[in-house]
């Protein structure tokens, strides 16, 4: 999946989330959630040179493109774990509330 723009958005999640590796372009966003080779790729604008390599290297070895999907969908199972969501969020507004009082 080749996402061109967003820099950073669901598409990504949602994508990764479904084991897929992904290729998405730099700079932005994409770089704080996919690390290159391990879960997917991250190609410069235009560079549709790494683009094609990657292209072939996933469809040479569905192996390969197996164990990309299967590192994404660990990342995200991990990064946007639910119960870990709600604990950031109520941590974030108990220190809003705590700062208030000051």
């Amino acid at each position: 999946h080749l996402v061109y723009d967003p820099p950073f958005g669901i598409i990504i999640i949602e994508s990764m989330s479904c084991k897929t590796p992904v290729i998405a372009i730099k700079p932005g966003g994409v770089e704080e959630i996919i690390e290159h080779n391990v879960d997917g790729f991250l190609i410069g604008k235009d560079d549709f040179i790494n683009l094609n390599n990657y292209l072939i290297k996933i469809l040479n070895n569905p192996e390969y493109g197996l164990e990309l999907g299967l590192q994404a969908r660990n990342k995200i199972e991990h990064m946007f774990d639910q119960e870990k969501q709600f604990e950031k969020i109520r941590n974030n507004i108990l220190e809003q509330i705590n700062y208030k009082k000051t």
